[in-house]
C-alpha cells in the first residue's frame, strides 16, 4: 500500500502507567570519541565508533546516531559497507553483522556466529567478505547466510579484508594473505614487505593495492603492490607515521593516508606524499567526497577539511564519547575521563571544556580523583598527572617509568595510591614506593581497582583475583568467598557503617562486614554474573551500581532494582557519581555522559512520563530549513523520514530524545524541490506524521 502523505497519521503505542525514574543524555562531551572507520555513501558520511554508527548529511559538520535495531552487543561498530544491491551492512565487535535493506531505517542482525567482526568488503561478483578475529566470513547470497573460512589453516585474527576482482586480500599480524578462490584457500603474499604487522588494506581506482603496517622499531609503514601481491614496494611518506590508519581517494584521484600524528595527501598515485594535517593521535579511517575529507581518530573524534586537506578543524557535534570515569569536584564541577583526555563541565553537562592541550599528544584518561588540596589527579595510559589550575598545566608525577595507570586513589595525609600492571605504587610527598602484587601462581597482577579503609587496609583488584594488605604489613592476602575461592574486583567502596563492597567482573557485587576478611555475594535482583564497573551512594546513602552491558541498578528493600529508563541503549556504564543537589551522572563507554536530574525526577522517588506524544513542525511553510518539536512518553532513538507526494522516501535521519522533555530535531529537507512533503517521526514509543510545505 502506497503511503498517502496528505493524510495525518497518528498511532500511539499503549504503555501502562507506572512509577519510574528517567535518565537523559548530557550535551557531550563530544570529544574523546573513538572512530574506527569512515565510510562515504550518496547519503553522506558515516562514522563507525565504539558508541555506534553515526551519520552526517551536512558534509561532516554534525552527526546523528544511526543504530535503530542494533542490540547492546552490537554497539561497538567497526565498519560499514554499502553493497551493490543498496543494502547496508555493519561489522560490530561483539554483535556480529547487521543488515539494513534499501529504504528501511532499521538494522537487523544478519549473523552472530562469529560476533567479533572488524571489516567488510564486496567483490565485483557481489560476494561479501567479513574479517573476524578467527578468520573470514563469506556470503554468496547477498548476506542471507555466511560461511566461515580459516586463513592459512589457522584461526588468524583478520584486521582488514578487501576484494579485487576474483582476488581477496587479508591483513594480519603476520603479513598479507591472498586468496584466488574466493576465500577457500590462502597464500602468504608479503614478499618485499619489511614489516608484516599489517593493519589496513586499500585499493585505488588504478588498481594499486596498499598495505598499512605498524613497524615496532621504525621502518616503512605503507607498501604498494602492482603485481597482485607478488611483490610489495615501500611508498613511505616524507615523515614516518609510525602506525598506519586508513586510506581514501577523492573523485579527482587524490589519495589520502592517515597514520600516527599525520594525514598525508598524494597527487601522483601514491608515489610521493605531503603532510596535509597534523594530529595529536592516530587516524583510523578516512573518507572523501568532493572537496570534503573527514578523518576518524583514536580519542579525538572526527577532523574535517572542506578544501581537500588544506585546512582542518574538529567536527564532533553529536558524537558520543567513551567515558572511563566521572568525578564531582570540590567546586561541584563535573569531570569526565575520556580516551581523548579530561573534560570539565560547570553547568551540569550543558557545555564542556577540554582540560588537556589540543596541541599535545592524546593522553587517554583512565581514572580521576582529587587530592586533599582539591587538585585534580588524572591516571592515564602514560602515568599520573596533577592539574595546576593556577598555571593551567598538568604536572607529571610519575611513577617511575610512567606506566599505564588503571586506578588512582587519594589516601590519608596527602598520600596517593595508583594501580598499575604489576601491583600498587604509593606516593608520599615526592617519593614513590612500590608494592608488587604477586599471585599464588607467582605471576604479577595487573591492578585495575584499589581502595583503602579507615584502618589503613589497602585493597587491590587484579586481573583474575583480588587482595588486601593490612597497614604495617608487607604481604598481600587473597580475598575469598564461600561462593567462589577468588574474584576479580573492578571497584571498591565502603558505606557509612564501614561495610566493604567490591564490584566484580563475573560475580556481581561482594560484601564484607569484617574488614575484608570474608565476603558474601549480593545477588538479590541480579543474575549473579553482572560485570560491575562502579559503585556510588546518593545523599540518602542508597547504593547504586553500574554494570557494563546491563545498565544501572540501585538497592531498594534489600534487592537490586533496575534503574535505566531512558538510557536503555546506553547500558555499558563505567562510572557513577552524585552531586550535592542529588543529581546523578553516569559515564558510559561509547554513549557519553547521562544525567538523572534531581530537579525534575527523584533518584529515590518516582515520576510518570506524559502519556501522549506531540509533534509540531516549524516554520511551515519552509524555505528549506525546518525543525520538529517532539515530546515523547518514553525516551529513545527517533527516526525522521521525509516522503514526497508519490510516497517515495527522499530523506531520513535520527537522534536520541529523552522521555517527558520537548526535543527539537532538525528536519533533513535542505535542497528539496518546492512542494508538499510528508514527515514521519517514529520511535519505540510513538509514530507521528504531519505535512511540510517547502517553498523557495
Amino acid at each position: 500500500m502506497r503511503f498517502q502523505p496528505t493524510v495525518l497519521l497518528l498511532s500511539l503505542l499503549a504503555f501502562p502507567a507506572q512509577a519510574q525514574d528517567f535518565w537523559r543524555p548530557a550535551n557531550g562531551p563530544y570529544g574523546g570519541t573513538i572512530v574506527s572507520e569512515m565510510t562515504v555513501t550518496p547519503e553522506g558520511f558515516f562514522a563507525s565508533t565504539v558508541g555506534g554508527l553515526f551519520h552526517s548529511g551536512d558534509a561532516g559538520r554534525t552527526w546523528t546516531l544511526d543504530t535503530d535495531g542494533v542490540t547492546a552487543s552490537g554497539v561497538d561498530v567497526r565498519d560499514m559497507l554499502r553493497s551493490s544491491d543498496g543494502s547496508s551492512f555493519l561489522a560490530t565487535y561483539g554483535g556480529g553483522i547487521y543488515r539494513r535493506w534499501p529504504g528501511s531505517s532499521t538494522w537487523q542482525q544478519a549473523t552472530s556466529a562469529s560476533p567479533w567482526v572488524r571489516a567488510l568488503t564486496q567483490s565485483d561478483d557481489g560476494t561479501l567478505f567479513a574479517a573476524t578475529i578467527t578468520g573470514i566470513l563469506r556470503s554468496d547470497n547477498g548476506g542471507g547466510s555466511w560461511d566461515a573460512y580459516s586463513v592459512d589453516e589457522r584461526s588468524l585474527n583478520i584486521r582488514d579484508v578487501i576484494a579485487q576482482g576474483s582476488m581477496v586480500y587479508a591483513a594480519t599480524s603476520e603479513g598479507v594473505y591472498k586468496s584466488d578462490d574466493r576465500g577457500r584457500t590462502w597464500d602468504w603474499a608479503s614478499s618485499g614487505m619489511t614489516t608484516f604487522d599489517t593493519d589496513m588494506l586499500f585499493i585505488s581506482s588504478t588498481g594499486d593495492v596498499y598495505a598499512g603496517t605498524s613497524p615496532i622499531t621504525g621502518g616503512c609503514t605503507l607498501f604498494r603492490t602492482r603485481s597482485a601481491g607478488r611483490i610489495w614496494t615501500c611508498v613511505q611518506p616524507q615523515r614516518d607515521p609510525v602506525r598506519a590508519g586508513g586510506m581514501a581517494e577523492d573523485g579527482q584521484g587524490r589519495l589520502y593516508f592517515g597514520g600516527y600524528r599525520y594525514v598525508y595527501r598524494s597527487d601522483d598515485e601514491g608515489s610521493t606524499w605531503q603532510p596535509a594535517a597534523t594530529t595529536t593521535t592516530t587516524v583510523h579511517g578516512i573518507a572523501a567526497l568532493g572537496s570534503t575529507v573527514v578523518a576518524g581518530t583514536y580519542g579525538r573524534g572526527v577532523i574535517r577539511s572542506g578544501d581537500r586537506g588544506t585546512r582542518w578543524d574538529t567536527s564532533n557535534e553529536g558524537l558520543h564519547s567513551a567515558i572511563r570515569d566521572i568525578e564531582i569536584g570540590p567546586d561541584q564541577g563535573l569531570y569526565a575521563a575520556t580516551l581523548g583526555g579530561v573534560y570539565a563541565s560547570h553547568d551540569r553537562g550543558i557545555s564542556w571544556e577540554l582540560l588537556d592541550d589540543l596541541d599535545s599528544p592524546v593522553r587517554p584518561a583512565q581514572s580521576l580523583a582529587f587530592d586533599e588540596q582539591g587538585r585534580l589527579l588524572d591516571g592515564t595510559l602514560n602515568g599520573l598527572f596533577r592539574l595546576d589550575q593556577n598555571l593551567d598545566i598538568w604536572d607529571a608525577l610519575g611513577p617511575p617509568g610512567a606506566p599505564p595507570i588503571r586506578d588512582v586513589l587519594s589516601g590519608p595525609d596527602g598520600e596517593i595510591f595508583v594501580g598499575y600492571h604489576e601491583g600498587v605504587y604509593h606516593l608520599r610527598g615526592s617519593n614513590w614506593s612500590s608494592y608488587p602484587l604477586i599471585g599464588p601462581d607467582q605471576a604479577p597482577r595487573d591492578v585495575i581497582a584499589i581502595g583503602i579503609d579507615e584502618a589503613g587496609t589497602l585493597f587491590a583488584g587484579g586481573a583474575y583475583d583480588s587482595f588486601m594488605r593490612r597497614s604495617g604489613t608487607t604481604g598481600w592476602i587473597r580475598l575469598t568467598s564461600l561462593a567462589t575461592p577468588y574474584f576479580e574486583a573492578q571497584v571498591f567502596a565502603m558505606d557509612m557503617e564501614g561495610t566493604h563492597y567490591a564490584g566484580t567482573r563475573y560475580f556481581g557485587v561482594m560484601r564484607s562486614t569484617d574488614g575484608g576478611q570474608t565476603w558474601t555475594p549480593m545477588t538479590n535482583g541480579l543474575s549473579g554474573s553482572e560485570d560491575i564497573r562502579t559503585i556510588a551512594f546518593d545523599a540518602n546513602g542508597t547504593m547504586h551500581i553500574g554494570s557494563f552491558g546491563n545498565g544501572v541498578y540501585r538497592m531498594k528493600n534489600n534487592r537490586w532494582e533496575v534503574l535505566d529508563s531512558g538510557m536503555e541503549e546506553a547500558r555499558r556504564v563505567t562510572s557513577l557519581s552524585f552531586d550535592q543537589e542529588g543529581n546523578a551522572y553516569a559515564g558510559t563507554y561509547g554513549s557519553g555522559v547521562w544525567l538523572h536530574d534531581a530537579t525534575s525526577t527523584s533518584v529515590g522517588g518516582s515520576d510518570t512520563p506524559p502519556d501522549q506524544a506531540t509533534l509540531a513542525i516549524y516554520p511551515n511553510p519552509s524555505n528549506g530549513r525546518a525543525s520538529a518539536a517532539i515530546t515523547l512518553p518514553h525516551g529513545g532513538n527517533v527516526t525522521v523520514t521525509v516522503f514526497d507526494m508519490l510516497g517515495r522516501q527522499v530523506r531520513s535521519g535520527s537522534r536520541f530524545l529523552t522521555a517527558g522533555l520537548s526535543g527539537e530535531v532538525a528536519l533533513p529537507v535542505e535542497n528539496l524541490p518546492p512542494g508538499i512533503y510528508a514527515v514521519r517521526i517514529a520511535s519505540v514509543a510513538a509514530s507521528l506524521s504531519s505535512t511540510l510545505t517547502v517553498t523557495r
